[in-house]
């Protein structure tokens, strides 16, 4: 029982560390950040970043996948053949999966991606949208021109 938990946590720890070094920058912040690319939100440059992290993390596997094989090749199937060191990279994976869509990720990648954010002189101008109100939302703070939070942002051209 304890060597199964002890190869669940190794799986789970392996797992845990594989999604968020190597899928999770490629499933959730690589098409995220071609899209801000396009819009010109985000720089290129945060592209090359979420391409070269996953890619060096690969890299590292694959030398010490290989040099496990090297000493001992049934050392890596025997290791994968453990029911607890699978159950442990699934279920790391599910979690992984299970957190994408969380404000918390969102915000993470947010404050990763700071410095890779366009200054409002290099931004590409966004073409403006006509918004359309219905009865119910002409009193709300939003659709008023006159409201501070509007005024102060810059959003509403002041009339001279």
């Amino acid at each position: 029982m304890f060597a199964w938990l002890g190869l669940f946590l190794v799986g789970f720890l392996a797992g845990g560390v594989l999604f968020y070094s190597v899928l999770f920058p490629l499933v959730y912040g690589l098409p995220r950040a071609v899209a801000g690319c396009a819009k010109g939100v985000y720089k290129w440059g945060i592209v090359r970043r979420l391409i070269v992290v996953p890619a060096i993390w690969c890299v590292l596997c694959a030398v010490a996948v290989g040099t496990s094989f090297s000493r001992d090749s049934d050392l890596i199937v025997g290791l994968i053949s453990r029911s607890g060191i699978l159950w442990g990279g699934w279920a790391a994976l599910a979690f992984g999966l299970g957190s994408l869509g969380s404000d918390a990720v969102r915000r993470d990648f947010d404050w990763k991606s700071t410095e890779y954010i366009r200054t409002s002189g290099e931004q590409r101008p966004r073409e403006e949208r006509v918004a359309m109100q219905t009865a119910n939302e002409s009193q709300s703070a939003l659709s008023r021109h006159d409201h501070p939070a509007l005024l102060a942002s810059g959003q509403v051209p002041i009339p001279r």
